[in-house]
């Protein structure tokens, strides 16, 4: 009972690996995730637009402003999971609660919490012999 029995299944043949390998003829040191890129991007220009709000970001240099930070923000956003989700996930559904704090689904009826909050007072005596 000691040899061990590989079962083949077919998992393998179908996932098929989505890497960047070269751009036009030009050969890339290190295969490169389409997503890391999406990512990269979103984030530099994310980078890009609190630069030109925000006077602070001009003071970063030029390099760690839109190398580092982006390949930084990329490896945590797609490493690194908050609460069970995505970090990018977790930070939509907070937004999404931040505005939404006040209503809540019933019976499939959106509600609010407008209404006066249920007070609840018990009139209990204090003592043996007060009425």
């Amino acid at each position: 009972m000691d040899k061990k029995i590989i079962i083949r299944s077919y998992k393998g043949a179908w996932k098929i690996e989505n890497k960047i390998y070269a751009i036009q003829n030009i050969v890339l040191p290190v295969p490169i995730n389409p997503r890391e890129i999406g990512y990269f991007l979103a984030v530099a220009f994310s980078v890009w637009i609190f630069s030109n709000i925000i006077p602070f970001f001009e003071h970063i240099p030029v390099p760690l402003r839109y190398l580092v930070f982006p390949y930084a923000m990329t490896k945590f956003l797609l490493k690194k999971k908050l609460d069970g989700k995505m970090p990018q996930k977790y930070f939509w559904d907070w937004i999404k609660y931040i505005f939404t704090k006040h209503k809540y689904i019933e019976r499939f009826e959106a509600n609010s919490q407008t209404n006066k909050k249920l007070r609840i007072s018990w009139m209990c005596s204090r003592g043996i012999g007060e009425e």
